[in-house]
Protein backbone atom coordinates (compact mmCIF):
# COMPACT_ATOMS: atom_id res chain seq x y z
CA UNK A 1 0.00 0.00 0.00
CA UNK A 2 1.32 3.52 -0.98
CA UNK A 3 0.12 7.04 0.16
CA UNK A 4 0.97 10.35 -1.05
CA UNK A 5 -0.12 13.72 0.01
CA UNK A 6 0.74 16.68 -2.68
CA UNK A 7 1.31 20.16 -1.63
CA UNK A 8 0.54 23.03 -3.96
CA UNK A 9 3.40 25.26 -5.90
CA UNK A 10 0.74 27.42 -7.25
CA UNK A 11 -0.45 30.50 -6.10
CA UNK A 12 -3.99 30.87 -7.08
CA UNK A 13 -4.70 34.71 -6.25
CA UNK A 14 -8.63 34.33 -6.80
CA UNK A 15 -9.67 31.20 -4.83
CA UNK A 16 -7.36 31.95 -2.49
CA UNK A 17 -5.59 28.40 -2.06
CA UNK A 18 -2.19 26.33 -3.40
CA UNK A 19 -2.48 24.17 -5.90
CA UNK A 20 -1.82 21.88 -7.50
CA UNK A 21 -3.05 19.93 -3.98
CA UNK A 22 -4.07 16.45 -3.30
CA UNK A 23 -3.22 12.97 -2.66
CA UNK A 24 -3.21 9.84 -3.84
CA UNK A 25 -3.18 6.24 -2.79
CA UNK A 26 -2.41 2.46 -4.32
CA UNK A 27 -2.82 -0.96 -2.85
CA UNK A 28 -1.52 -3.70 -4.31
CA UNK A 29 -1.30 -7.10 -3.95
CA UNK A 30 0.25 -10.50 -5.14
CA UNK A 31 -0.49 -14.07 -5.01
CA UNK A 32 1.85 -16.62 -6.38
CA UNK A 33 1.23 -20.92 -6.47
CA UNK A 34 2.63 -23.79 -6.91
CA UNK A 35 -0.35 -26.04 -8.03
CA UNK A 36 1.76 -28.89 -9.55
CA UNK A 37 5.41 -29.77 -10.34
CA UNK A 38 4.25 -28.31 -14.45
CA UNK A 39 2.31 -26.01 -13.44
CA UNK A 40 2.17 -22.27 -11.58
CA UNK A 41 -0.26 -19.24 -11.09
CA UNK A 42 0.67 -15.68 -10.26
CA UNK A 43 -2.09 -13.02 -9.59
CA UNK A 44 -1.68 -9.55 -9.46
CA UNK A 45 -4.25 -6.99 -8.15
CA UNK A 46 -3.98 -2.84 -7.86
CA UNK A 47 -6.49 -0.37 -6.68
CA UNK A 48 -5.91 3.46 -6.98
CA UNK A 49 -7.18 7.13 -6.60
CA UNK A 50 -5.92 9.98 -7.09
CA UNK A 51 -8.22 13.73 -5.80
CA UNK A 52 -6.39 16.80 -6.91
CA UNK A 53 -7.27 20.12 -6.22
CA UNK A 54 -6.66 22.81 -9.43
CA UNK A 55 -4.18 22.32 -12.53
CA UNK A 56 -0.93 23.33 -13.05
CA UNK A 57 -1.36 25.75 -15.30
CA UNK A 58 -0.58 29.47 -15.14
CA UNK A 59 -1.37 32.54 -18.03
CA UNK A 60 2.50 32.78 -19.59
CA UNK A 61 1.13 36.13 -22.06
CA UNK A 62 -1.96 37.79 -21.41
CA UNK A 63 -1.13 39.75 -24.93
CA UNK A 64 -4.31 42.74 -24.19
CA UNK A 65 -6.59 40.98 -21.93
CA UNK A 66 -4.52 42.54 -18.72
CA UNK A 67 -6.62 45.09 -18.01
CA UNK A 68 -10.02 43.29 -17.88
CA UNK A 69 -8.25 40.44 -16.19
CA UNK A 70 -7.19 42.45 -13.24
CA UNK A 71 -11.00 44.23 -13.04
CA UNK A 72 -11.68 40.14 -12.10
CA UNK A 73 -8.57 40.09 -9.92
CA UNK A 74 -6.72 42.91 -8.91
CA UNK A 75 -3.70 39.76 -7.58
CA UNK A 76 -2.94 38.53 -11.06
CA UNK A 77 0.03 38.01 -12.15
CA UNK A 78 1.45 36.78 -14.96
CA UNK A 79 4.40 34.75 -13.37
CA UNK A 80 5.73 30.89 -13.04
CA UNK A 81 3.87 30.45 -9.92
CA UNK A 82 0.92 32.42 -9.95
CA UNK A 83 -2.56 31.37 -11.28
CA UNK A 84 -5.58 33.04 -11.44
CA UNK A 85 -9.00 30.97 -12.37
CA UNK A 86 -13.03 31.98 -11.60
CA UNK A 87 -13.70 28.40 -10.86
CA UNK A 88 -12.64 25.93 -8.36
CA UNK A 89 -10.64 23.23 -10.39
CA UNK A 90 -10.45 19.42 -9.68
CA UNK A 91 -9.27 16.27 -10.74
CA UNK A 92 -11.00 12.79 -9.06
CA UNK A 93 -9.76 9.11 -10.62
CA UNK A 94 -10.21 5.33 -9.69
CA UNK A 95 -8.60 3.15 -11.31
CA UNK A 96 -8.43 -1.33 -10.85
CA UNK A 97 -6.01 -3.62 -12.73
CA UNK A 98 -6.10 -7.22 -12.34
CA UNK A 99 -3.67 -10.18 -14.05
CA UNK A 100 -3.90 -14.04 -14.02
CA UNK A 101 -0.85 -15.57 -15.45
CA UNK A 102 -0.47 -19.36 -15.60
CA UNK A 103 2.51 -21.11 -16.74
CA UNK A 104 2.58 -24.66 -18.02
CA UNK A 105 5.55 -27.00 -18.62
CA UNK A 106 5.05 -28.98 -21.75
CA UNK A 107 8.30 -31.24 -21.30
CA UNK A 108 10.86 -28.85 -22.78
CA UNK A 109 8.17 -26.02 -24.22
CA UNK A 110 6.09 -23.97 -22.07
CA UNK A 111 2.65 -22.60 -22.36
CA UNK A 112 1.88 -19.30 -20.73
CA UNK A 113 -1.52 -17.54 -20.70
CA UNK A 114 -1.77 -13.73 -19.45
CA UNK A 115 -5.43 -12.98 -18.70
CA UNK A 116 -5.86 -9.18 -18.18
CA UNK A 117 -8.86 -6.70 -16.68
CA UNK A 118 -8.66 -2.81 -16.24
CA UNK A 119 -10.77 -0.17 -15.50
CA UNK A 120 -10.72 3.53 -14.78
CA UNK A 121 -13.25 6.20 -14.18
CA UNK A 122 -11.91 10.00 -13.88
CA UNK A 123 -13.65 13.36 -13.56
CA UNK A 124 -12.76 17.12 -13.04
CA UNK A 125 -13.41 20.60 -13.79
CA UNK A 126 -11.08 22.98 -15.87
CA UNK A 127 -11.20 27.02 -16.28
CA UNK A 128 -11.15 26.37 -19.63
CA UNK A 129 -10.13 30.09 -20.49
CA UNK A 130 -7.24 29.56 -17.96
CA UNK A 131 -7.53 33.17 -16.28
CA UNK A 132 -9.72 34.82 -13.80
CA UNK A 133 -12.43 35.52 -16.65
CA UNK A 134 -15.74 34.09 -15.85
CA UNK A 135 -15.88 33.47 -19.44
CA UNK A 136 -15.77 29.52 -19.94
CA UNK A 137 -15.55 26.25 -17.52
CA UNK A 138 -14.84 22.76 -18.73
CA UNK A 139 -16.09 19.57 -17.10
CA UNK A 140 -15.03 15.51 -18.22
CA UNK A 141 -16.22 12.77 -17.30
CA UNK A 142 -14.88 9.52 -18.62
CA UNK A 143 -15.08 5.63 -18.64
CA UNK A 144 -13.16 2.94 -19.50
CA UNK A 145 -12.94 -1.28 -19.11
CA UNK A 146 -10.42 -3.16 -21.23
CA UNK A 147 -10.25 -7.12 -21.26
CA UNK A 148 -6.79 -9.08 -22.86
CA UNK A 149 -6.41 -12.59 -22.84
CA UNK A 150 -2.58 -13.82 -24.62
CA UNK A 151 -1.83 -17.29 -24.93
CA UNK A 152 1.68 -18.17 -26.08
CA UNK A 153 4.74 -21.07 -26.43
CA UNK A 154 8.40 -20.72 -25.87
CA UNK A 155 10.40 -23.37 -27.14
CA UNK A 156 13.41 -24.44 -24.86
CA UNK A 157 16.37 -22.45 -25.13
CA UNK A 158 19.94 -23.02 -25.56
CA UNK A 159 19.68 -24.82 -28.95
CA UNK A 160 20.55 -24.16 -32.39
CA UNK A 161 16.85 -22.52 -32.83
CA UNK A 162 13.98 -21.50 -30.41
CA UNK A 163 10.86 -19.69 -31.04
CA UNK A 164 7.92 -17.82 -29.56
CA UNK A 165 4.05 -17.82 -31.07
CA UNK A 166 1.22 -16.85 -29.61
CA UNK A 167 -2.15 -15.04 -29.99
CA UNK A 168 -3.71 -11.74 -28.55
CA UNK A 169 -7.20 -10.67 -27.91
CA UNK A 170 -8.56 -6.84 -26.55
CA UNK A 171 -11.96 -5.91 -26.33
CA UNK A 172 -12.37 -2.50 -24.92
CA UNK A 173 -15.30 0.36 -24.30
CA UNK A 174 -14.53 4.12 -23.76
CA UNK A 175 -17.43 6.68 -22.83
CA UNK A 176 -16.87 10.35 -22.60
CA UNK A 177 -18.62 12.73 -21.45
CA UNK A 178 -18.02 16.87 -22.15
CA UNK A 179 -19.99 19.55 -20.64
CA UNK A 180 -19.00 23.45 -21.31
CA UNK A 181 -20.33 26.29 -19.74
CA UNK A 182 -19.60 29.42 -21.33
CA UNK A 183 -20.39 33.19 -20.70
CA UNK A 184 -19.01 34.81 -23.71
CA UNK A 185 -20.21 38.63 -21.92
CA UNK A 186 -17.48 38.00 -19.60
CA UNK A 187 -14.70 38.23 -22.75
CA UNK A 188 -16.21 41.32 -23.85
CA UNK A 189 -13.85 44.07 -23.70
CA UNK A 190 -10.76 41.74 -24.59
CA UNK A 191 -9.27 41.80 -27.94
CA UNK A 192 -11.35 40.78 -31.07
CA UNK A 193 -14.20 40.25 -28.94
CA UNK A 194 -17.52 41.55 -30.99
CA UNK A 195 -19.47 43.55 -28.53
CA UNK A 196 -22.88 42.25 -29.58
CA UNK A 197 -21.45 39.11 -27.13
CA UNK A 198 -22.50 41.25 -24.42
CA UNK A 199 -26.34 40.33 -24.68
CA UNK A 200 -25.65 37.02 -24.64
CA UNK A 201 -26.60 34.57 -21.70
CA UNK A 202 -24.44 31.73 -20.52
CA UNK A 203 -25.01 28.83 -22.26
CA UNK A 204 -23.17 25.57 -22.51
CA UNK A 205 -23.38 22.18 -24.91
CA UNK A 206 -22.99 18.77 -24.22
CA UNK A 207 -20.37 16.46 -25.97
CA UNK A 208 -20.80 12.21 -25.70
CA UNK A 209 -18.69 9.83 -27.53
CA UNK A 210 -18.74 6.13 -27.20
CA UNK A 211 -16.00 3.82 -28.66
CA UNK A 212 -15.82 -0.47 -28.91
CA UNK A 213 -12.22 -1.80 -29.92
CA UNK A 214 -11.78 -5.17 -30.60
CA UNK A 215 -8.38 -6.49 -31.54
CA UNK A 216 -7.23 -9.96 -32.52
CA UNK A 217 -3.25 -11.06 -33.70
CA UNK A 218 -1.02 -13.82 -33.93
CA UNK A 219 2.28 -13.59 -33.01
CA UNK A 220 5.29 -15.35 -33.93
CA UNK A 221 9.26 -14.36 -33.62
CA UNK A 222 12.21 -17.11 -34.45
CA UNK A 223 15.96 -17.12 -33.43
CA UNK A 224 18.72 -19.04 -35.40
CA UNK A 225 22.11 -19.50 -33.86
CA UNK A 226 24.16 -20.93 -36.60
CA UNK A 227 27.52 -20.08 -34.70
CA UNK A 228 27.84 -19.55 -30.88
CA UNK A 229 28.79 -15.92 -32.24
CA UNK A 230 25.90 -15.18 -34.50
CA UNK A 231 22.07 -14.87 -34.05
CA UNK A 232 19.35 -13.82 -36.27
CA UNK A 233 15.83 -13.06 -35.01
CA UNK A 234 12.80 -12.73 -37.41
CA UNK A 235 9.67 -11.87 -36.09
CA UNK A 236 6.09 -11.36 -37.73
CA UNK A 237 2.74 -9.95 -36.49
CA UNK A 238 -0.64 -9.66 -37.67
CA UNK A 239 -3.18 -7.71 -36.43
CA UNK A 240 -7.01 -7.43 -37.56
CA UNK A 241 -8.88 -4.68 -35.44
CA UNK A 242 -12.63 -3.20 -35.21
CA UNK A 243 -13.66 -0.17 -34.07
CA UNK A 244 -17.37 1.40 -33.81
CA UNK A 245 -17.40 4.85 -32.49
CA UNK A 246 -20.07 7.26 -31.86
CA UNK A 247 -19.96 11.16 -31.26
CA UNK A 248 -22.48 13.67 -30.77
CA UNK A 249 -22.87 17.66 -29.41
CA UNK A 250 -25.96 19.77 -28.37
CA UNK A 251 -26.28 23.27 -26.97
CA UNK A 252 -27.71 23.31 -23.40
CA UNK A 253 -27.89 25.45 -20.63
CA UNK A 254 -24.64 26.27 -18.39
CA UNK A 255 -22.72 23.27 -17.50
CA UNK A 256 -26.06 21.24 -17.85
CA UNK A 257 -27.46 18.26 -20.03
CA UNK A 258 -30.69 20.61 -20.83
CA UNK A 259 -31.28 20.96 -24.66
CA UNK A 260 -30.98 25.01 -25.06
CA UNK A 261 -34.95 25.01 -26.28
CA UNK A 262 -35.83 24.29 -23.14
CA UNK A 263 -33.50 27.10 -21.49
CA UNK A 264 -34.38 29.49 -24.42
CA UNK A 265 -37.70 29.22 -26.31
CA UNK A 266 -37.12 29.42 -29.77
CA UNK A 267 -36.71 33.26 -30.87
CA UNK A 268 -34.30 36.00 -31.14
CA UNK A 269 -32.44 35.17 -28.44
CA UNK A 270 -32.21 31.39 -29.43
CA UNK A 271 -30.97 31.85 -32.81
CA UNK A 272 -28.60 34.18 -32.17
CA UNK A 273 -26.87 31.91 -29.52
CA UNK A 274 -26.85 29.03 -31.75
CA UNK A 275 -25.04 31.64 -34.45
CA UNK A 276 -22.59 32.62 -31.94
CA UNK A 277 -21.75 28.67 -31.28
CA UNK A 278 -21.24 28.30 -35.29
CA UNK A 279 -19.20 31.43 -35.08
CA UNK A 280 -16.95 29.30 -32.74
CA UNK A 281 -16.45 26.44 -35.04
CA UNK A 282 -19.61 24.47 -32.51
CA UNK A 283 -22.12 22.87 -34.53
CA UNK A 284 -24.69 20.56 -33.24
CA UNK A 285 -24.30 17.55 -34.79
CA UNK A 286 -24.59 13.23 -34.35
CA UNK A 287 -22.40 11.37 -36.12
CA UNK A 288 -21.31 7.63 -36.29
CA UNK A 289 -18.96 5.41 -37.87
CA UNK A 290 -16.74 2.29 -37.81
CA UNK A 291 -13.65 1.18 -39.44
CA UNK A 292 -11.63 -2.26 -40.09
CA UNK A 293 -7.71 -2.21 -40.36
CA UNK A 294 -5.49 -5.39 -40.80
CA UNK A 295 -1.72 -4.98 -40.57
CA UNK A 296 1.35 -7.11 -41.11
CA UNK A 297 4.09 -6.09 -39.28
CA UNK A 298 7.73 -8.07 -40.09
CA UNK A 299 11.24 -7.84 -37.78
CA UNK A 300 14.28 -8.54 -38.71
CA UNK A 301 17.40 -8.38 -35.74
CA UNK A 302 20.91 -9.93 -36.17
CA UNK A 303 23.83 -9.72 -33.24
CA UNK A 304 27.06 -11.19 -33.87
CA UNK A 305 29.61 -11.24 -30.24
CA UNK A 306 32.78 -9.93 -31.49
CA UNK A 307 34.18 -11.35 -28.61
CA UNK A 308 32.53 -12.00 -24.99
CA UNK A 309 32.64 -8.29 -23.96
CA UNK A 310 31.95 -7.11 -27.45
CA UNK A 311 28.31 -7.54 -29.42
CA UNK A 312 27.22 -5.64 -32.59
CA UNK A 313 23.72 -5.81 -34.26
CA UNK A 314 21.43 -4.58 -36.16
CA UNK A 315 18.12 -4.44 -36.81
CA UNK A 316 14.86 -3.60 -39.09
CA UNK A 317 11.07 -3.40 -38.46
CA UNK A 318 8.18 -2.28 -40.25
CA UNK A 319 5.34 -1.55 -37.10
CA UNK A 320 2.18 0.40 -37.19
CA UNK A 321 -0.20 2.35 -34.30
CA UNK A 322 -4.07 1.98 -35.32
CA UNK A 323 -6.44 4.20 -36.42
CA UNK A 324 -9.18 5.71 -34.63
CA UNK A 325 -11.82 8.30 -33.82
CA UNK A 326 -11.97 11.88 -32.03
CA UNK A 327 -14.01 12.16 -29.29
CA UNK A 328 -13.84 15.54 -29.07
CA UNK A 329 -14.79 18.11 -32.23
CA UNK A 330 -17.21 20.68 -33.22
CA UNK A 331 -18.42 19.55 -36.54
CA UNK A 332 -20.77 16.48 -38.08
CA UNK A 333 -20.59 15.56 -41.39
CA UNK A 334 -24.35 16.25 -42.87
CA UNK A 335 -25.40 19.50 -44.10
CA UNK A 336 -25.75 22.06 -41.28
CA UNK A 337 -23.49 20.08 -38.99
CA UNK A 338 -20.50 22.30 -40.51
CA UNK A 339 -20.01 26.14 -41.77
CA UNK A 340 -21.57 26.03 -45.55
CA UNK A 341 -18.84 26.10 -48.15
CA UNK A 342 -16.38 24.87 -44.88
CA UNK A 343 -15.08 21.42 -44.28
CA UNK A 344 -17.09 18.23 -42.74
CA UNK A 345 -15.49 16.83 -39.67
CA UNK A 346 -12.24 15.43 -39.27
CA UNK A 347 -13.73 12.45 -36.85
CA UNK A 348 -11.69 9.18 -38.04
CA UNK A 349 -8.02 9.47 -38.43
CA UNK A 350 -5.89 6.28 -39.84
CA UNK A 351 -3.63 4.27 -38.81
CA UNK A 352 0.25 5.60 -38.45
CA UNK A 353 3.03 3.59 -40.09
CA UNK A 354 6.80 3.32 -39.15
CA UNK A 355 9.79 1.82 -41.02
CA UNK A 356 12.88 1.64 -38.23
CA UNK A 357 16.35 0.32 -38.48
CA UNK A 358 18.90 0.62 -35.89
CA UNK A 359 22.28 -0.53 -35.36
CA UNK A 360 24.72 -0.70 -32.87
CA UNK A 361 26.88 -2.44 -29.93
CA UNK A 362 26.89 -3.36 -26.02
CA UNK A 363 30.49 -3.51 -24.81
CA UNK A 364 32.07 -4.48 -21.05
CA UNK A 365 34.78 -2.44 -20.62
CA UNK A 366 38.00 -2.56 -17.92
CA UNK A 367 37.93 -5.96 -16.92
CA UNK A 368 34.23 -5.57 -16.25
CA UNK A 369 33.98 -2.65 -14.53
CA UNK A 370 32.32 -0.88 -17.18
CA UNK A 371 29.69 -0.43 -20.07
CA UNK A 372 29.20 1.04 -22.96
CA UNK A 373 26.30 1.15 -25.04
CA UNK A 374 25.78 3.29 -28.07
CA UNK A 375 22.90 3.49 -31.03
CA UNK A 376 22.09 5.00 -34.77
CA UNK A 377 18.62 4.93 -35.54
CA UNK A 378 16.63 6.26 -38.13
CA UNK A 379 12.40 6.01 -38.19
CA UNK A 380 10.23 6.82 -40.95
CA UNK A 381 6.71 8.08 -40.59
CA UNK A 382 3.85 7.43 -43.11
CA UNK A 383 0.58 9.42 -41.85
CA UNK A 384 1.90 10.68 -38.15
CA UNK A 385 -0.37 10.73 -35.92
CA UNK A 386 -0.28 14.77 -34.50
CA UNK A 387 -2.34 15.86 -31.45
CA UNK A 388 -3.29 19.26 -31.45
CA UNK A 389 -4.86 21.18 -29.09
CA UNK A 390 -8.00 23.11 -30.15
CA UNK A 391 -9.96 25.62 -28.25
CA UNK A 392 -10.81 22.63 -25.53
CA UNK A 393 -10.08 19.62 -26.21
CA UNK A 394 -7.17 17.65 -28.53
CA UNK A 395 -8.12 16.65 -31.99
CA UNK A 396 -5.92 13.65 -33.71
CA UNK A 397 -4.35 14.23 -37.25
CA UNK A 398 -2.56 12.60 -39.75
CA UNK A 399 0.68 14.47 -41.18
CA UNK A 400 1.85 12.84 -43.88
CA UNK A 401 5.83 12.10 -43.86
CA UNK A 402 8.19 12.67 -40.93
CA UNK A 403 11.74 11.03 -40.24
CA UNK A 404 13.25 10.71 -36.70
CA UNK A 405 16.96 9.96 -36.45
CA UNK A 406 19.89 10.12 -34.46
CA UNK A 407 22.32 9.02 -32.09
CA UNK A 408 22.54 7.48 -28.57
CA UNK A 409 25.25 6.31 -26.20
CA UNK A 410 25.19 5.75 -22.37
CA UNK A 411 27.52 3.79 -19.60
CA UNK A 412 28.13 2.65 -16.18
CA UNK A 413 31.52 2.71 -14.78
CA UNK A 414 32.31 1.36 -11.05
CA UNK A 415 34.80 3.65 -10.20
CA UNK A 416 35.16 2.34 -6.65
CA UNK A 417 33.70 -0.82 -5.10
CA UNK A 418 31.10 1.88 -3.51
CA UNK A 419 31.18 5.10 -6.10
CA UNK A 420 29.58 4.55 -10.03
CA UNK A 421 29.18 7.03 -12.31
CA UNK A 422 26.64 6.45 -15.53
CA UNK A 423 26.01 8.95 -18.45
CA UNK A 424 24.18 9.18 -21.85
CA UNK A 425 23.93 11.55 -24.76
CA UNK A 426 21.72 11.70 -27.52
CA UNK A 427 21.59 13.51 -30.55
CA UNK A 428 17.83 13.64 -32.27
CA UNK A 429 17.05 14.88 -35.53
CA UNK A 430 13.39 14.82 -36.11
CA UNK A 431 11.24 16.76 -38.27
CA UNK A 432 8.32 16.42 -40.90
CA UNK A 433 9.14 15.63 -44.57
CA UNK A 434 5.88 16.67 -45.46
CA UNK A 435 2.55 18.48 -43.99
CA UNK A 436 0.60 20.97 -45.60
CA UNK A 437 -2.32 20.41 -43.76
CA UNK A 438 -1.12 21.28 -40.51
CA UNK A 439 -3.33 23.19 -37.31
CA UNK A 440 -3.00 26.44 -38.25
CA UNK A 441 -1.55 29.45 -34.91
CA UNK A 442 -3.97 31.08 -33.37
CA UNK A 443 -2.54 34.54 -35.40
CA UNK A 444 -2.59 32.95 -38.33
CA UNK A 445 -6.48 31.34 -38.00
CA UNK A 446 -7.33 35.13 -36.93
CA UNK A 447 -5.96 36.77 -40.22
CA UNK A 448 -7.98 34.21 -42.01
CA UNK A 449 -11.47 34.85 -40.53
CA UNK A 450 -10.45 38.81 -41.05
CA UNK A 451 -10.17 37.76 -44.29
CA UNK A 452 -13.63 36.31 -44.45
CA UNK A 453 -12.76 32.81 -43.83
CA UNK A 454 -13.45 30.32 -41.23
CA UNK A 455 -10.78 29.05 -38.37
CA UNK A 456 -11.66 25.81 -38.75
CA UNK A 457 -10.97 25.38 -42.63
CA UNK A 458 -7.00 27.44 -40.99
CA UNK A 459 -4.60 24.99 -42.52
CA UNK A 460 -0.30 25.67 -42.74
CA UNK A 461 2.87 24.19 -44.28
CA UNK A 462 4.96 22.53 -41.83
CA UNK A 463 7.09 20.50 -44.15
CA UNK A 464 10.59 20.87 -43.12
CA UNK A 465 10.10 21.71 -39.52
CA UNK A 466 10.86 20.35 -36.49
CA UNK A 467 8.41 17.83 -34.53
CA UNK A 468 7.22 19.06 -31.48
CA UNK A 469 8.67 17.66 -28.23
CA UNK A 470 11.97 16.76 -30.13
CA UNK A 471 15.03 18.18 -28.09
CA UNK A 472 17.87 18.24 -30.22
CA UNK A 473 20.31 17.53 -27.33
CA UNK A 474 19.86 15.53 -24.51
CA UNK A 475 22.20 14.52 -21.29
CA UNK A 476 22.17 13.12 -18.18
CA UNK A 477 25.01 12.39 -16.15
CA UNK A 478 24.53 10.47 -12.66
CA UNK A 479 27.00 9.75 -9.63
CA UNK A 480 25.82 6.59 -7.19
CA UNK A 481 27.46 5.77 -3.61
CA UNK A 482 26.56 3.02 -1.36
CA UNK A 483 28.27 1.51 1.34
CA UNK A 484 27.34 0.23 5.23
CA UNK A 485 27.23 1.98 8.28
CA UNK A 486 27.49 -1.45 10.31
CA UNK A 487 24.15 -3.05 10.12
CA UNK A 488 22.74 -0.27 7.93
CA UNK A 489 22.89 0.51 4.26
CA UNK A 490 23.41 4.41 3.29
CA UNK A 491 22.48 5.10 -0.32
CA UNK A 492 23.21 8.55 -1.92
CA UNK A 493 22.04 9.79 -6.09
CA UNK A 494 22.84 12.43 -7.57
CA UNK A 495 22.15 13.81 -11.36
CA UNK A 496 22.35 15.87 -13.67
CA UNK A 497 19.57 16.47 -16.40
CA UNK A 498 20.29 18.30 -20.17
CA UNK A 499 17.05 19.21 -22.40
CA UNK A 500 17.84 21.51 -25.32
CA UNK A 501 15.07 23.62 -26.53
CA UNK A 502 11.73 21.94 -28.12
CA UNK A 503 8.09 23.40 -29.11
CA UNK A 504 5.80 22.54 -26.57
CA UNK A 505 2.65 22.49 -29.56
CA UNK A 506 2.01 20.45 -32.00
CA UNK A 507 1.36 24.04 -34.15
CA UNK A 508 5.06 25.19 -33.54
CA UNK A 509 3.86 28.59 -31.92
CA UNK A 510 6.70 30.38 -31.50
CA UNK A 511 4.94 31.27 -28.13
CA UNK A 512 5.41 27.84 -26.99
CA UNK A 513 9.45 27.35 -27.52
CA UNK A 514 10.76 26.12 -24.33
CA UNK A 515 14.67 27.31 -23.83
CA UNK A 516 17.15 24.43 -22.75
CA UNK A 517 17.57 23.82 -19.31
CA UNK A 518 19.15 21.52 -16.55
CA UNK A 519 18.03 20.21 -13.74
CA UNK A 520 19.67 18.85 -10.45
CA UNK A 521 18.54 16.08 -8.32
CA UNK A 522 19.66 14.45 -5.55
CA UNK A 523 18.28 11.58 -2.69
CA UNK A 524 19.57 10.29 0.46
CA UNK A 525 18.76 7.30 1.95
CA UNK A 526 19.40 4.77 5.19
CA UNK A 527 17.90 1.40 5.18
CA UNK A 528 17.71 -1.35 7.92
CA UNK A 529 19.24 -4.45 8.38
CA UNK A 530 17.66 -6.75 5.88
CA UNK A 531 16.36 -3.51 4.07
CA UNK A 532 12.81 -3.89 5.37
CA UNK A 533 12.51 -0.24 5.58
CA UNK A 534 14.14 2.87 4.01
CA UNK A 535 13.88 6.24 4.92
CA UNK A 536 14.75 8.60 1.77
CA UNK A 537 15.41 12.50 1.28
CA UNK A 538 14.57 13.02 -1.83
CA UNK A 539 15.01 16.33 -3.59
CA UNK A 540 14.13 17.73 -7.20
CA UNK A 541 14.72 20.55 -8.94
CA UNK A 542 17.14 21.61 -6.65
CA UNK A 543 18.33 25.11 -8.51
CA UNK A 544 14.45 25.76 -8.99
CA UNK A 545 14.55 26.16 -12.63
CA UNK A 546 11.13 27.34 -14.24
CA UNK A 547 10.15 24.38 -16.64
CA UNK A 548 7.10 24.43 -18.92
CA UNK A 549 6.00 20.79 -19.92
CA UNK A 550 2.70 22.00 -22.19
CA UNK A 551 1.44 25.18 -23.68
CA UNK A 552 -1.00 26.45 -25.75
CA UNK A 553 -3.88 28.66 -26.56
CA UNK A 554 -7.08 28.71 -24.35
CA UNK A 555 -10.83 28.59 -25.00
CA UNK A 556 -12.71 32.10 -26.21
CA UNK A 557 -9.85 34.50 -25.03
CA UNK A 558 -7.80 34.25 -28.28
CA UNK A 559 -4.20 35.96 -27.78
CA UNK A 560 -3.92 34.68 -24.26
CA UNK A 561 -1.67 32.02 -23.67
CA UNK A 562 -0.82 29.24 -20.97
CA UNK A 563 1.27 26.59 -19.76
CA UNK A 564 1.94 23.66 -17.71
CA UNK A 565 4.14 24.33 -14.86
CA UNK A 566 6.82 21.28 -13.60
CA UNK A 567 6.99 21.53 -9.76
CA UNK A 568 9.93 24.29 -8.69
CA UNK A 569 12.49 23.00 -5.97
CA UNK A 570 10.98 20.38 -3.94
CA UNK A 571 12.40 18.22 -0.73
CA UNK A 572 10.45 15.12 0.45
CA UNK A 573 10.76 12.72 2.49
CA UNK A 574 10.44 9.06 2.24
CA UNK A 575 9.38 6.14 4.47
CA UNK A 576 9.35 2.52 2.61
CA UNK A 577 7.97 -0.90 4.75
CA UNK A 578 8.82 -4.35 2.91
CA UNK A 579 6.67 -7.21 4.79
Amino acid sequence: MREAGYGGYLDNTLQSRDEVDGDESVVRGSLLWDASDTMSVFFKYESGSRDLDGKPAVTSEPNGWEELILQADPSFQSAHDKRSTSVEEFYDSDNDNAVLKVDWSLGEYELTSITGYSEYDFEDLIDADTVSLDVAAFGRSQDFDQITQELRLTSPLGESFDFIAGLYYLNSNLEVGRNLGANPAGAVGGPGIPSAFAVLPRIGFQGDFKQDTETFAVFAAATWHPTDRLHINLGLRYTHEEKEAERSLFYTGYLTSTPLDEVYEPGPLNSFIRVAFQGLGLYEHEIEDDRSSEDVSPSLRVSYDLSDDTMLYFSASRAFKSGGFNEAGGLGDSPGEFPPGGNAASFEFDEEEALSFEAGGKMSLFDRRATLNFAVFRTEFDDLQVSTFQGDSFIVGNAAEAVSQGVEIDGVMRLTSELTLAGSLAYLDAEYDEFMNATCTVEQANALVEEGGFAADCAQDLSGAALAYSPEWTAVLGLDYETYWGQYLFRSHLDVVYTDEQYLASDLDSHTLEDSRTLLNARLALAGPGENWELAVVGRNLTDEEVRTFSNDPFLVSGVLFSYMAPPRTVELQLNLRF
